[in-house]
């Protein structure tokens, strides 16, 4: 179903385990596929957890072979779990998709999406030429402490992501990112300390897409979850930050 994606990463049936079963928010009911000849033609799931009272918005993941694209199959499997969902309570469906897989695209608007600002992706330049950081005084730019600093991690990211109505990360999700827990990509993660209380107050991961670069013949790496608690924002220090995961992306050759 994601071939045709210029963004595509084939991934292993433990992979596929570990993202769709996450969380206990990730419920089982709310995911359904229609088979053909014991083959999987169309499938997908969702899942609703509110990060606080009055949140509406679930989550979710679909994939139809090209063949049943446009199919009955495709509006009945999604209309199962719009409905499951909408049973526990949600009232609006994000889902992350690349804007240049045009066949997912017109399948997504079909079936009632529109694009908005849930997450932007896609935005790409060379790490090539990116001046060194400029600290703001008051703060340490420096590598994170791991794993010993990841639960600090862990609460800056979901208070900068309190202003998304994104649900708070569980420790056991969070533990699951590579590029907070693979020795390869431990020296591209960056972390900006102030100095008053030795708080982290931001952080970005940087990584090396191998897959990626395997299958298209690339060279990419990528910056992940530049992340600023709000009430440090305007500042400079996303700024830092990014230029420091992109220098590092540039000296491993990319």
């Amino acid at each position: 179903a994601e071939a045709r994606d210029p963004e595509f990463q084939p991934r292993t049936p433990e992979q596929m385990r570990k993202w769709a079963i996450r969380g206990p928010d990730n419920a089982m009911d709310c995911h359904f596929a229609a088979l053909e000849g014991g083959m999987m033609a169309v499938g997908g799931g969702g899942h609703f957890a509110p990060a606080k009272p009055g949140d509406d918005i679930a989550y979710f993941h679909f994939y139809v072979r090209p063949e049943y694209l446009d199919s009955a199959e495709e509006g009945a499997v999604f209309e199962q779990i719009r409905d499951a969902l909408s049973a526990k309570g949600a009232r609006r469906i994000n889902m992350r998709a690349n804007t240049t897989n045009l066949p997912k695209v017109d399948m997504l608007k079909r079936i009632g999406f529109r694009e908005n600002d849930y997450q932007r992706h896609h935005m790409e330049r060379s790490p090539l030429g990116v001046p060194e950081p400029v600290v703001p005084e008051g703060f340490i730019l420096r590598n994170a402490r791991m794993p010993e600093e990841m639960e600090k991690l862990l609460e800056t990211n979901n208070e900068a992501y309190s202003t998304r109505n994104i649900r708070p990360a569980t420790l056991d999700e969070f533990r699951g990112y590579p590029y907070l827990n693979d020795p390869e990509f431990l020296p591209g993660l960056f972390v900006m300390e102030r100095v008053s209380d030795g708080r982290i107050i931001g952080w970005v991961g940087s990584q090396v897409e191998h897959a990626y670069n395997s299958l298209h013949g690339r060279r990419r790496g990528s910056s992940y979850a530049l992340v600023v608690i709000p009430s440090v924002r305007g500042m400079g220090i996303g700024r830092a930050l990014l230029q420091s995961s992109l220098r590092w992306i540039a000296s491993r050759g990319m």
